[in-house]
C-alpha cells in the first residue's frame, strides 16, 4: 500500500530552531522518508511486511538528527543518507561513500546494529555488530563521511572536525 500523505512538515516536528535551519537538503529528504514510513500499514510491500514501528521511526529520526548535531555541516553534504523500510518493523539508515559504507539498522524496539564496509582496501573489509551504542554508530557514519571527504577534498577538514566528535559527548 502507498503511504498516507503527511498532514504537516515532518522536519519541523523532529528538528526545531537552529538545527532545523542547518539541515542539508539530503538530510531533509531522509527525514521526510522516515515520516512517510510512519504511515505505512501492514503488508505495505504486498509480501506481508510489517510497517516500521513508531519506536524505530522515532529512534532513526533522532539518530539522524544526532549525527547532524555531532558532525555538523558535513552530515548530508557529500554522502546522502538513505532511509529504508525493511520487512521486519525496523528502519535502516544507509550512508554509501566511494571508499566506505555503513548500514545502521534500528529494530522495532529501537536497538541499533550495523554493517560497515571499507571499500578502500585491496579486498573489502566488513565489520558488523549488534546492540551498539550511539557514539559507536556515529563514529561509523563519521568514517564513511571522512572517506567521502578524503576522496572529494582531502582528509584534513572532516578528521579535524570529528576528532572530538562522538566520543567527546558525555
Amino acid at each position: 500500500m502507498a503511504p498516507k500523505p503527511a498532514q504537516h512538515d515532518p522536519i519541523l516536528t523532529v528538528a526545531r530552531g537552529d538545527l532545523a535551519a542547518r539541515l542539508k537538503p539530503l538530510v531533509r529528504t531522509a527525514l521526510r522518508r522516515l515520516a512517510e514510513m510512519a504511515t505505512l500499514e501492514h503488508d505495505w510491500d504486498s509480501y506481508g511486511a510489517d510497517p516500521p514501528s513508531a519506536v524505530a521511526v522515532t529512534t532513526a529520526s533522532s539518530f539522524l538528527l544526532h549525527v547532524v548535531e555531532q558532525l555538523g555541516e558535513l552530515a548530508g553534504e557529500r554522502v546522502k543518507p538513505f532511509a529504508v523500510a525493511p520487512f521486519d518493523g525496523g528502519v535502516q539508515l544507509e550512508w554509501r561513500g566511494s571508499q566506505a559504507e555503513v548500514e545502521i539498522d534500528v529494530d522495532s524496539a529501537g536497538e541499533l546494529s550495523y554493517v560497515y564496509v571499507d571499500k578502500g582496501l585491496a579486498e573489502r573489509h566488513f565489520e558488523e555488530g549488534d546492540g551498539v551504542d550511539w557514539p559507536t554508530a556515529i563514529d561509523l557514519v563519521a568514517r564513511v563521511l571522512a572517506s567521502a571527504s578524503a576522496s572529494a577534498a582531502g582528509r584534513g577538514h572532516l578528521r579535524a572536525h570529528c576528532s572530538g566528535g562522538p566520543h567527546a559527548a558525555g
